[in-house]
């Protein structure tokens, strides 16, 4: 259960938390933390989230005090996601406005088609291994320049469809 303690909030957020999460509209206390396993502190004062980080630790709760890297005991990646790719950008702490922009940089130039790629990719990857369950290395090298090919740029680009059969006789003519 998610539990937010906050002495104000805008109804905006905290309607959505009405009933399913412990919403405690209150000052800060150390009994807050009471059944808590990971705690993240984002108040606008950094003393207050310096205490609550002190007072995880004496707990042996997980905390992370945002844009407080001392006071944190993990990081929160920017995340990129493309259907089932996530990459995930991390500074450990030391710029969140760096990761924010490699985040904006990265998803600009990766395809909104990527996922939809990737589930051909494995569909194609499935039926090669069945027919050959020791292919992997054998067509490993062909995945990669199937990546570099046109065939493939243009179908990230939108310009092109793609299915499994094409890329499957790609791949084996590759590998001749």
């Amino acid at each position: 259960m998610l539990r937010i303690v906050a002495p104000e909030m805008v109804p905006e957020i905290s309607d959505g938390f009405e009933g399913e999460h412990d919403l405690r509209l209150k000052n800060y206390e150390p009994d807050d933390l009471e059944g808590s396993f990971i705690v993240v502190a984002a108040t606008d004062d950094k003393k207050l989230n310096s205490r609550i980080a002190d007072d995880c630790r004496k707990r042996g709760i997980i905390i992370n005090a945002v844009d407080q890297q001392p006071d944190c005991d993990f990081f929160v990646p920017a995340i990129v996601r493309r259907g089932d790719i996530s990459i995930a950008i991390s500074t450990e702490g030391k710029s969140p406005a760096l990761s924010k922009w490699l985040k904006g940089e990265i998803e600009s130039k990766l395809s909104h088609r990527l996922g939809k790629g990737l589930e051909i990719i494995s569909d194609v990857r499935e039926h090669l291994m069945e027919r050959n369950p020791g292919c992997a290395d054998i067509h490993g090298e062909s995945f990669r320049a199937f990546f570099e090919s046109d065939i493939w740029n243009r179908f990230l680009e939108g310009s092109r469809d793609l299915n499994v059969e094409e890329v499957i006789e790609w791949i084996l003519s590759s590998t001749d």
